[in-house]
């Protein structure tokens, strides 16, 4: 009956939920549709907010630069943009770094999480901690520089295994520096040529310059002239007539203090005017920026808030629109879905109550056959061994020994066929039930064999106890044959070890040397493996067995 109750709910569940599975469908989409257009509407704003904080950036307006980052920041975590999270918190500690602020640009980096499922931005990171700790600790011991490099080796490490070209170029543009400044000056122009040789294959000239002109300042310190003529010629004619005002200062401040170092006066003031010149246009290209950055913010701004206004005025119909459709959708599933669900209901029952009453039919079936196929069973394994016993009588006495054992086997099959017929098919078995059967076999073969038995209650699967009956029937065999005492009395017990059980066997009899390793303690062996023994010991000396199993 219980079958029969499963199917029944199994198909009302599947036929009357269709129009249920509908509805939830429906409403599941609805929700993804809201999420994404939050999603979407969240994402918008950060990115909005972003660009404003990059453009303050650019023009070092650093507080309103900060005031935008941190809304940019609150907008990515509570729309839960993981990866923009990340990217914004790096360009804060960039920006509290350009500020000086170096502790707290610290702690800012030192806190982000998760950046390495982003390698690019977790490079990112790395190198801009490095660059921190740098200028946090310059000039520093020995352990800071350290720290320092381990950073960056992380970062071009990832960069090299990602392929990031230009940003492996810039972190051995840094790291050479590093090492330059710290006295490695061979590593460090080493790294510098790699940078400088990344930057122009990947035709980044501006940077290209800059790593030129660091490589420059270390050739200067160790006055290598023919590189630093080699150099100062590419740079000429690079920076000749460009807007990188920045990288001409540096570049013209140093040609003109190596003609100041040689006494070449003339040659002194010309690249020092030259370099005053680019300093001059740097600042009216900064003020230009400047303006030109704030008409483009206060022109974004305004479009903003007109697009802003219109949205709002927009989603508000569409929302009323939406709403009035969801409502009327529910109204007509309820209406469908409750009348397909009760004339359903109504069908499925009577399909549902012929269906078990087949089940209990057949169930009934199957019940009876088995237990007279259990039945049939022991009752052929009883003539087989009236066959063997037959066969034994003209046989020799070690002939008869044989059929004796092949007679115990088969008895402790038949045995729990017994308890199969009696009982139901394929339940637990009780082994002090099933055991007492087999050793009732045994004591009617011989009046000076006993066995005193302990037994927890532990039932076994009918087709696994069949194993636990062949080694006991192995056991009580060896007790027979090899025990030599005038009164053999076998102690068999079954106690509980926690979760677990240890099965113990012993006659008190030493075998004779050589007897404990038969066919039968072999057989023993390998019948406690196949029932998951563990712990298994055969003791010669008192004829002891012993293991721990679980039922």
């Amino acid at each position: 009956m219980r079958s029969g109750n499963f199917f029944y709910f199994y198909f009302i569940f599947k036929h009357s939920v269709n129009k249920a599975i509908s509805c939830i469908l429906f409403f599941l989409f609805a929700s993804i549709q809201l999420f994404a257009q939050k999603n979407a509407s969240g994402k918008q704003e950060f990115e909005h907010h972003y660009s404003l904080a990059l453009k303050y950036k650019d023009v070092s307006l650093y507080a309103n630069c900060l005031k935008e980052l941190n809304t940019a920041i609150d907008l990515a975590q509570k729309n839960r943009l993981d990866e923009q999270t990340i990217e914004a918190r790096i360009l804060l500690g960039e920006i509290l770094r350009a500020t000086r602020d170096f502790e707290e640009a610290k702690e800012v980096l030192l806190t982000i999480k998760g950046s390495e499922r982003y390698p690019k931005l977790h490079v990112r990171k790395l190198g801009r901690i490095a660059a921190v700790y740098n200028e946090l600790y310059f000039p520093s011991h020995q352990d800071q520089y350290d720290s320092v490099r381990l950073y960056l080796d992380q970062a071009i490490a990832l960069a090299e295994k990602n392929r990031f070209k230009l940003e492996e170029a810039s972190l051995k543009n840094e790291l050479g520096y590093l090492d330059f400044r710290h006295g490695n000056q061979t590593e460090g122009i080493s790294s510098l040529l790699e940078s400088a040789q990344l930057f122009e294959q990947y035709k980044d000239t501006q940077s290209y310059a800059r790593s030129m002109i660091n490589l420059l300042d270390a050739y200067s310190w160790r006055n290598q002239h023919r590189e630093i003529d080699s150099i100062t010629t590419i740079l000429t004619k690079l920076l000749h007539k460009k807007n990188w005002y920045l990288a001409q200062i540096d570049f013209y401040n140093m040609v003109a203090r190596r003609h100041g170092d040689s006494g070449d006066s003339l040659g002194y003031w010309k690249w020092l005017l030259k370099a005053s010149e680019a300093n001059f246009n740097q600042l009216n290209a900064a003020q230009s920026q400047t303006m030109t950055t704030y008409r483009v913010i206060r022109e974004t701004e305004k479009l903003r808030q007109e697009s802003k206004e219109k949205s709002i005025a927009l989603d508000k119909q569409a929302t009323r629109t939406n709403q009035l459709i969801v409502y009327l959708l529910i109204l007509i599933l309820l209406i469908i879905g409750g009348a397909t669900w009760l004339f359903r209901e109504r069908k499925l029952k009577r399909s549902m109550d012929e269906v078990n009453r087949q089940l209990t039919v057949a169930n009934e079936k199957y019940h009876e056959l088995l237990v007279e196929s259990n039945h049939r069973i022991k009752n052929n394994l009883q003539m087989i061994i009236s066959m063997v016993d037959y066969s034994s009588k003209d046989s020799d006495k070690a002939e008869r020994s044989s059929f004796a054992k092949m007679s115990a086997k088969i008895h402790t099959i038949s045995a729990l066929h017994k308890h199969l017929y009696l009982d139901v098919h394929n339940e637990r078995v009780e082994m002090d039930v099933y055991f007492s059967e087999i050793i009732s076999l045994y004591t009617e073969f011989s009046e000076t064999f006993s066995v005193e038995k302990s037994f927890v209650s532990v039932g076994v699967k009918s087709e696994r106890i069949i194993y636990f009956g062949l080694i006991f029937n192995e056991m009580l065999a060896n007790t027979i044959e090899h025990n030599r005492q005038p009164k053999r009395i076998v102690h068999i017990s079954v106690t509980a070890l926690g979760d677990h059980y240890l099965f113990d066997y012993h006659d008190n009899a030493q075998w004779i040397i050589g007897e404990g390793k038969g066919i039968g303690n072999v057989l023993i062996a390998q019948l406690v493996k196949r029932v998951g023994g563990i712990n298994y010991v055969c003791d010669p000396s008192n004829g002891l067995y012993q293991f721990e199993f679980h039922a």
